[in-house]
């Protein structure tokens, strides 16, 4: 039996290692490096639906997605969420907060999750001792910033439809054909209503661009060229 657990232990620190090592952030670290990371490391586990963080609370911990597809997202006055990002196995969550006081966004699981959780302490005393890590953070996070400026740019400057074309082909290329996203949240990607979302995706439905649900809340790309055609187009589809 001990055998077993010490078996058992051992494979799901691999586990753990694997994650970090696919991250942008650790990628250019040794394995031997990145374990003195995963000794304070744990796998925690989340259910559908489930709030990981909300934006101003204390930034205790660095998480990266081990399993699973969370959805980092902010809050209006008007109590509508606008979603930055989609993260999935390997990226990691608000990473850059955790050198702050607050997380700057709020995270929830869209599935069932299981995320790599380390310590504040723990994980500021290994970027101070691996400063490649700590400047692949700085570019994470100017590459981040200039995503956004041209995400901004893009909603001032596209109709809403064509921003629901373009969220649904960039998550496709991330995730696969087969996303286990509602409509609502396909909606929030976009900065737009989950009823444009639904007519846009009856439409593409008719257009044999989507199908049926995968499972319930999901949406299947049939066909993927298709879809990244209309995305190219610069006048209207519909």
């Amino acid at each position: 039996m001990d055998n077993l657990k010490t078996y058992d232990m051992k494979a799901q620190e691999q586990i753990r290692l694997d994650v970090l090592k696919r991250s942008r952030l650790f990628g250019g670290l040794l394995p031997a490096e990145l374990k003195d990371l995963i000794v304070y490391s744990t796998s925690v586990r989340y259910d559908k639906g489930a709030s990981i963080f909300k934006e101003g609370d204390r930034a205790d911990f660095f998480y990266a997605v081990q399993e699973g597809l969370v959805k980092l997202y902010k809050g209006t006055f008007s109590g509508k969420h606008f979603t930055f990002t989609v993260a999935g196995p390997s990226d990691t969550l608000n990473a850059t907060a955790v050198s702050g006081d607050n997380y700057f966004m709020s995270a929830q699981a869209l599935n069932e999750v299981v995320l790599l959780r380390i310590g504040r302490t723990p994980y500021l005393a290994f970027l101070s001792k691996h400063h490649t890590v700590a400047l692949e953070l700085i570019a994470m996070l100017a590459r981040r910033l200039n995503r956004e400026c041209d995400r901004v740019v893009g909603l001032l400057g596209e109709d809403v439809e064509h921003r629901l074309l373009i969220s649904l082909f960039t998550l496709a290329r991330k995730f696969g054909t087969s996303l286990s996203l509602t409509r609502e949240e396909l909606a929030s990607c976009a900065g737009t209503t989950t009823e444009t979302a639904i007519r846009v995706l009856s439409r593409l439905k008719k257009q044999g661009i989507i199908s049926g649900t995968a499972e319930r809340g999901g949406i299947i790309i049939t066909d993927l060229t298709k879809l990244q055609k209309l995305v190219a187009e610069n006048e209207g589809w519909i």
